[in-house]
């Protein structure tokens, strides 16, 4: 497990992604340095509510 990480979103933040917005219910970081955010879609989530997704998709509302 890597100390001292710099994560782009913190638990509980409103994110978006693409044209969904979303809340940060949790997060990891890969042996690479990759962030993966779980993410809980509100409102229409196409039948897909929590998503995995990468960092470099979300957008900080």
């Amino acid at each position: 497990m890597q100390k001292n990480i710099e994560w782009l979103f913190n638990v509980g933040q409103i994110v978006h992604f693409h044209d969904m917005i979303g809340t940060v219910r949790g997060r990891e970081i890969t042996d690479l340095g990759n962030q993966h955010f779980e993410i809980k879609i509100e409102g229409e989530s196409h039948g897909r509510p929590l998503r995995t997704v990468r960092g470099e998709f979300l957008v900080a509302t």
